[in-house]
């Protein structure tokens, strides 16, 4: 790999990147295909802790670019809330609440409180592994071990679940895992 690339990966890419490690493949793997250092590559990964984020989408009860553009060209026409809101069939509260959100009637434009509104759609609480590196590192070995022992789970998200509880003994919780022949954990 040459030094003083650019380091950063578009959307495509970093799909291509997520696709690559549930196949399987290592972090240098994936760098070659790339042509990228493993730890850009890593630094897509570790955020996450190895877990592909789910795919982001808009509820259907939020405005739209669309219904945001009409909000817009209503104040440009001087329109009143209550008339936006009726030639938009959306309830006056809602169209009020948008317009003082993004700066009131003066300073509302419709791509910048999109945009804005797609930012703080985001659910600021990471999940249990991405945000404790002590757990995700357990987790990481319990599932390279593979469990062989008795065979007493049936699917691999029982696995998963059995593992998790070995995690809580492990950390020195008080909870014992009752399941037979579950000693190895």
């Amino acid at each position: 790999m040459r030094r003083g690339m650019k380091f950063g990966l578009s959307a495509i890419e970093k799909g291509e990147v997520w696709n690559r490690w549930k196949a399987g493949q290592s972090l240098h793997e994936i760098g070659r295909a790339f042509g990228k250092e493993h730890s850009c590559i890593r630094s897509v990964l570790l955020p996450h802790g190895g877990i592909r984020p789910a795919a982001r989408r808009r509820s259907p009860l939020a405005l739209t670019l669309a219904e945001r553009e009409d909000i817009s060209r209503g104040i440009a026409s001087d329109s009143s809330i209550r008339e936006i809101a009726r030639r938009m069939n959306r309830a006056a509260s809602t169209v009020s609440r948008e317009v003082i959100r993004h700066g009131g009637r003066p300073a509302y434009r419709a791509h910048d409180a999109d945009r804005q509104a797609w930012t703080l759609a985001l659910r600021p609480k990471r999940c249990l592994l991405a945000r404790n590196r002590k757990l995700r590192n357990i987790v990481a070995s319990k599932l390279i071990l593979d469990l062989t022992g008795p065979s007493f789970c049936t699917s691999s998200s029982e696995r998963v679940y059995i593992t998790a509880m070995g995690c809580e003994i492990e950390f020195g919780g008080a909870r014992e895992l009752q399941a037979a022949g579950a000693g190895g954990l």
